[in-house]
């Protein structure tokens, strides 16, 4: 597998934040208030030009209640018209942030629901 670059890096972080924001109805401001940064650091994020330290990539995803990688890694759809119809999916956004206010084993068990339905009508 080919290491992923920098600048790839923090094209995948953006994006992943900006829906954690979008779906939690926050704005840049207030993540930086809520981790004590200037709200010019979080729109750098945003921006792609730099990266949070790991211990503050830690900090993002236990206020969201999810895993570090759901930041790092690449896990929302490269054609962005998908982006788009999940972003304003109303009723997806909602059962999302509810799925967010699980416990993580509740949410794993959500998953393996999620896939075995999803691969029964794979077959």
């Amino acid at each position: 597998m080919k290491p992923i670059t920098d600048e790839e890096q923090r094209r995948i972080f953006s994006k992943n934040l900006a829906y954690f924001l979008s779906i939690n109805e926050m704005q840049q401001k207030d993540l930086a208030k809520i981790l004590d940064v200037q709200p010019s650091t979080v729109s750098n994020w945003i921006k792609q030009t730099s990266m949070p330290p790991v211990s503050t990539i830690q900090k993002i995803a236990d206020y969201f209640r999810i895993g570090k990688s759901d930041l790092v890694d690449e896990k929302l759809e490269d054609d962005p018209t998908i982006d788009v119809k999940i972003l304003t999916d109303t009723r997806l956004l909602e059962m999302i942030k509810m799925y967010y206010s699980l416990s993580v084993s509740d949410r794993e068990i959500i998953e393996k629901l999620i896939i075995s339905l999803y691969d029964k009508t794979q077959k």
